[in-house]
């Protein structure tokens, strides 16, 4: 590429805000929003969320398989969904 493409394609990218700071601007106003929702709405919010979870097919799949688990192996990825956050 050319010194002139280089220097067109790094002015237009300092023009145009990041992806990261687009969505970090995003979640900073969704939690203005849910400061704003009395607990009874966040759990009322919180409760639809997963309700709309479990009846997604990622949700069924997820509830199917965890069905079939042993305790050892239900506390075993409990054990490992901890360490990994």
């Amino acid at each position: 590429m050319s010194l002139a493409k280089l220097k067109l394609i790094s002015r237009l990218r300092s023009k145009t805000p990041s992806a990261k700071l687009r969505r970090s601007e995003e979640n900073k106003q969704y939690e203005a929003y849910l400061k704003t929702l009395s607990d009874e709405e966040l759990k009322t919010l919180y409760e639809n969320d997963l309700e709309e979870y479990r009846k997604s097919p990622e949700g069924i799949a997820l509830d199917k398989r965890l069905a079939g688990m042993s305790i050892e192996e239900l506390t075993q990825e409990y054990f490992l969904k901890l360490k990994a956050s």
